[in-house]
C-alpha cells in the first residue's frame, strides 16, 4: 500500500513514519539542501517560528523569527514600505512579497517564509509568500507544495 501511495502522490508526502510531524520533515530537508530558513509572521504571531523551534537541531538552519503584528513594525523591522500598507493593505499579496523578500534579505537566509491574515478568517484572507535567495519564489501554495519544491531544489 505505501508503494501505491508514494506512486501516486510523490513528492506530495512528507513522511511514511506517523511519528514525524511536518515540522521536523522542513527542518530535515532544509538541512540536507543545506539551506536557511527565516519567518515574517502577522496573523500567526510566531507560532510557525514556535513550531520549528521545537525541533531538536533547528538552529543550523533556523536564522530569526519576525513577529509583526503591528504594521509600523512591518515597516521597521521588515521594511514594508508605507506606500504598500496604505495602498494595498497588511493582508496583501503586495505586503507579504515585502515582508518575505526583506527578511530574507536583513537576516541572510537562503528563505523566509511570511505569513499575514485576518486572525480567525477563512484561508481566502490569508496571504502566504516564500521568498528564495535565488530570486525564485511561491505565493498563496499549501505547505506541501512548498515543499515539495524545496525537494526538487538541487
Amino acid at each position: 500500500m505505501l508503494k501505491e501511495l508514494k506512486k501516486r502522490f510523490g513528492s506530495h508526502i512528507y513522511a511514511t513514519n506517523e511519528a514525524t510531524t511536518l515540522e521536523e520533515s522542513i527542518v530535515a530537508l532544509l538541512k540536507e539542501k543545506n539551506l536557511t530558513l527565516t519567518t515574517a509572521e502577522s496573523c500567526t504571531g510566531g507560532m510557525l517560528s514556535a513550531r520549528l523551534t521545537n525541533v531538536p537541531g533547528v538552529s543550523e538552519v533556523f536564522k530569526q523569527g519576525f513577529v509583526a503584528y503591528n504594521d509600523s513594525i512591518k515597516r521597521k523591522l521588515l521594511d514594508v514600505k508605507k506606500n504598500t500598507l496604505k495602498t494595498y493593505g497588511a493582508v496583501s499579496e503586495k505586503t507579504a512579497k515585502e515582508m518575505a523578500k526583506n527578511g530574507a534579505f536583513i537576516t541572510g537566509s537562503d528563505i523566509c517564509v511570511s505569513i499575514t491574515g485576518l486572525a480567525g478568517l477563512s484561508i481566502s484572507h490569508v496571504h502566504i509568500r516564500m521568498n528564495f535567495a535565488s530570486g525564485n519564489f511561491i505565493s498563496k501554495e499549501t505547505v506541501r507544495r512548498s515543499v515539495s519544491f524545496l525537494r526538487s531544489m538541487p
